[in-house]
């Protein structure tokens, strides 16, 4: 299965990105992804730890590592992370939470860290010429599994700014794909 997905700046159509830096960004946020390990990191540094939002337990990242078998970075609310997949590594049926997280361009000291985003979420980052925030809420079931496939890797490492987009499609792409973390972050909309 293919997605075409419009998220401010480029159209994702089988897993090839068209530019489309002119495109406005759209006022329904529908372009929103399960985040990287480093945005997930981010999350807990410049939300949880200022008790900001409702983000609390362990949630889903799309970085993948290791392949025999397939395991998870997920990420922890107030625990420091312990690079390397036998610290924090998990199986991709671990149920744990979801949140969505997008990107958005804006006039660069627009938002500072923590304001409300014009997705209704916090601000979170701000990398690249990118702001960062979350989506406010735990998307999806109230706690989930990765992927409904378990045992193949899918490819989903970069753990990185930017990252989380691509992880979000690869996972969504993967042959017998019905449910994830990634897709109730994909489907998310405000």
């Amino acid at each position: 299965m293919s997605y075409l997905k419009y998220n401010g700046e480029m159209i994702i159509y089988n897993n090839q990105y068209v530019i489309s830096p002119s495109a406005p960004e759209p006022t329904n946020f529908s372009n929103w992804y399960l985040p990287s390990l480093d945005e997930a990191a981010a999350l807990d540094t410049e939300l949880f730890e200022y008790a900001v939002g409702t983000l609390s337990g362990q949630y889903w990242s799309s970085t993948e590592s290791g392949v025999n078998p397939p395991a998870l970075n997920p990420w922890s609310m107030g625990t420091a992370y312990v690079p390397g997949p036998v610290a924090n590594a998990h199986t991709k049926a671990t149920l744990m939470h979801v949140r969505a997280v997008r990107s958005f361009e804006a006039e660069v000291g627009a938002y500072a860290l923590r304001d409300i985003g014009p997705g209704g979420g916090y601000v979170f980052a701000y990398i690249g010429g990118k702001y960062y925030e979350e989506c406010g809420v735990d998307v999806g079931a109230s706690i989930q599994a990765w992927s409904n496939i378990t045992d193949a890797s899918v490819g989903s490492s970069g753990a990185q700014f930017g990252d989380g987009l691509a992880n979000t499609i690869a996972i969504m792409n993967q042959v017998g794909h019905v449910s994830s973390a990634a897709l109730s972050a994909y489907n998310y909309t405000v």
